[in-house]
């Protein structure tokens, strides 16, 4: 029997090795008396080192990256975090694994699953976009999350809401453009969006042109947004910092200083002529010049039937 038990764990170790080896650069790191701190997705009874390699290798229903094993309780749990996320903790007769992986392979990771040139994520903790939530995926891992919406084929993915209590990813194909962000500070939500430099959504880095006198944007839907004792450079730098949405122009009261922050601009939307109001907004257009920018033509002219019309 017992020559009979070596004969069988020698042949899992061979299948794990050869049939399901890991790809190239990666290693198994053991660390003994040890477990993962949460991030543990599922359980399998297994009594052998090697059957647990064996189990995550082939693992289909989420990304594993580490599992703990207990030779005394025939268990393996599996992760889809490693040390990176939580940490380690004392526990005997456990045993801590995950995958060592070269310098070469993760620079191919990260070409593989590279956003476009000129774009990256940017994060907002305890913060979730308003409505354009299309699909909900179940993981713990903000990556996970991420590569989720960069591959996703229904829709284009510009966003996600993620939250590692609820194990809930959000996918969406609004942005800050489309609706803005609300406070949300219950199970750790945060909101990401893809930016990319080329596109034109975020404005922050624009070039402010105006004023053009007498007149303001009228169409805005946008709550919150109005500030008083303002000055003109006080209200530009607060539209270029706006998290909740994309702040491309603002209406500025000369003799108040009220400033109302807007998500339109001259191009979406015309002007109304107010007398009391100066209007400004930040512009992307290649080699604009604020000294001598004027508005389209079509979008002057316009009478008021909005808000801020005093």
């Amino acid at each position: 029997m017992k020559n009979a038990r070596i004969t069988r764990v020698c042949i899992l170790a061979f299948l794990a090795t050869v049939t399901h080896a890991l790809l190239d650069g990666c290693s198994w790191v053991n660390v003994r008396a040890k477990r993962l701190v949460s991030w543990n997705n599922a359980t399998v009874k297994i009594g052998i080192i090697e059957t647990y390699k064996f189990t995550r290798d082939p693992q289909k229903g989420f990304m594993c990256r580490s599992v703990d094993f207990s030779r005394w309780m025939q268990a393996c749990v599996l992760s889809e975090g490693d040390r990176a996320d939580p940490y380690l903790s004392y526990s005997n007769n456990w045993q801590y694994n995950d995958m060592l992986r070269s310098q070469s392979f993760l620079a191919l990771q990260n070409i593989a699953n590279a956003l476009p040139d000129g774009c990256s994520w940017v994060n907002f903790r305890s913060k979730r976009l308003m409505a354009w939530n299309k699909v909900v995926i179940r993981t713990e891992f903000l990556k996970t999350c991420q590569f989720a919406c960069e591959h996703h084929k229904g829709f284009k993915c510009r966003s996600v809401d993620f939250s590692p209590k609820e194990r809930a990813c959000v996918l969406s194909d609004g942005d800050r453009v489309d609706s803005y962000l609300r406070d949300y500070k219950w199970n750790n939500w945060q909101y990401s969006e893809i930016q990319c430099k080329d596109e034109g959504r975020n404005r922050s880095a624009c070039t402010l042109v105006g004023p053009v006198q007498g007149s303001l944007m009228y169409a805005s839907t946008m709550k919150n947004n109005v500030r008083s004792d303002s000055t003109v450079e006080k209200c530009e730098a607060a539209c270029r910092q706006e998290q909740r949405f994309f702040c491309i122009s603002f209406n500025f009261k000369r003799t108040t200083g009220i400033c109302a922050l807007q998500e339109l601009d001259t191009k979406m939307s015309p002007l109304a002529q107010v007398p009391t109001f100066d209007y400004y907004e930040l512009n992307c257009d290649p080699g604009v010049d604020s000294m001598t920018w004027q508005p389209p033509a079509s979008a002057v002219n316009q009478s008021p039937t909005g808000p801020c019309q005093s």
